[in-house]
């Protein structure tokens, strides 16, 4: 997992923080030392549940596409598929007399 991270130094600290995230943060001597306490810092929130890696691809799965799909359409695509299903069933049986 990569994060972009940032340094904020001040009175002789320095704070490593989360890009966007200025909450996930830690505080340490120096920059080294800081960013050492964010990475455990997440480490714990990963293992916890409270942080997740998730994947975006760019092309919606089935599960996506079925949830956009309005009554109208569902009734559309379920007259379609009849339909194919009706001239195969016909094929089959033009091709497979009993």
């Amino acid at each position: 997992m990569s994060v972009a991270i940032s340094f904020e130094s001040h009175n002789g600290s320095v704070d490593a923080y989360v890009l966007g995230s200025p909450e996930l943060r830690a505080t340490a001597a120096n920059r080294l030392d800081a960013e050492f306490a964010l990475t455990s810092l997440l480490r714990e929130k990963l293992r916890a549940g409270d942080v997740k890696y998730i994947d975006i691809n760019p092309h919606p799965t089935y599960v996506e596409m079925a949830a956009s799909v309005t009554d109208e359409d569902r009734a559309d695509i379920e007259e379609m598929v009849a339909r194919i299903y009706a001239e195969r069933d016909a094929e089959k049986a033009a091709e497979f007399p009993e």
